[in-house]
């Protein structure tokens, strides 16, 4: 693993299309493999995919695009979804919960705030943003 004294920041701009979920992930992966430690790098890219599946599925739909970021340094990783539109179920993180077993949809959000360390939400009526950042151990 790699030693980063700053903050290192990547954003990408992706089609409110579920087609580009993977292209998240594969981001995610990209901008945090091989810098942060892999358990940390895979639930960062597990966020972003809730993330954005959420953006998509409950943002404005159309050419807006969907905005992903990665922040890094020597201890945290974090990921920031800006959509467009209110996304009306994202309610406070206090309330997020995996959904039961049997219903299909309803566990992105849950699964967020079961691995991160910290959320912050920005809402306002034109736009959602949402940064989970997962605090880890500094290398030696």
């Amino acid at each position: 693993m790699t030693h980063v004294v700053g903050p290192v920041q990547s954003s990408l701009e992706l089609a409110a299309d579920v087609a580009q979920v993977g292209v998240a992930r594969r981001f995610v992966r990209t901008q945090l493999g091989g810098f942060v430690p892999d358990d940390v790098a895979m639930e960062v890219e597990l966020m972003a995919s809730e993330l954005v599946t959420n953006a998509i599925e409950h943002g404005t739909p159309g050419t807006l695009p969907i905005s992903i970021t990665t922040t890094r340094n020597d201890r945290q990783a974090s990921i920031t979804v800006a959509s467009w539109g209110r996304s009306a179920g994202v309610g406070p993180v206090t309330e997020w919960q995996i959904a039961a077993q049997g219903q299909s949809t309803g566990r992105g959000l849950g699964i967020v705030r079961a691995i991160a360390d910290e959320i912050e939400v920005v809402q306002s009526v034109e736009n959602l943003t949402i940064t989970a950042r997962r605090t880890f151990p500094r290398s030696s």
